[in-house]
């Protein structure tokens, strides 16, 4: 019987279909915490610029993420924007956003992200 290969070379992520991508996102998401509550809006395309909701319980304090994925070829600050401003005009912000691409981003980029969500009331973020 042969053993399995390693995938050395990078996942082609971007050649999944958008929903498809999103499934393996709530997938991998579902198993990083113990979610108190984990909704899939992605599906329904009106999502208000949040595919995942999830709530955990800390010391008995419920945190809300709000989980975005994009599965571009590329993300740039423009595209950080669109997103950051769909959420705040959407509704309650979350305590935590998780922006999942399948594409590299820069650090500049990352930074925009972090720095564009803490002027608009996001504290902390992660992609």
């Amino acid at each position: 019987m042969k053993s399995p290969t390693r995938t050395i070379n990078r996942l082609h992520l971007t050649d999944l279909d958008p929903l498809r991508f999103e499934d393996l996102c709530l997938n991998i998401v579902s198993r990083i915490r113990e979610w108190q509550q984990l909704s899939h809006f992605g599906r329904s395309g009106s999502d208000d610029g949040v595919d995942i909701l999830a709530e955990e319980l800390i010391n008995d304090e419920k945190k809300l993420w709000y989980i975005q994925c994009k599965r571009y070829s590329g993300f740039g600050k423009s595209d950080v924007k669109e997103l950051i401003d769909k959420i705040v005009n959407g509704s309650k912000l979350p305590d935590k956003l998780l922006l999942i691409v399948a594409c590299d981003g820069s650090r500049t980029v990352q930074q925009y992200y972090e720095e564009y969500a803490v002027q608009q009331g996001i504290i902390e973020t992660e992609i």
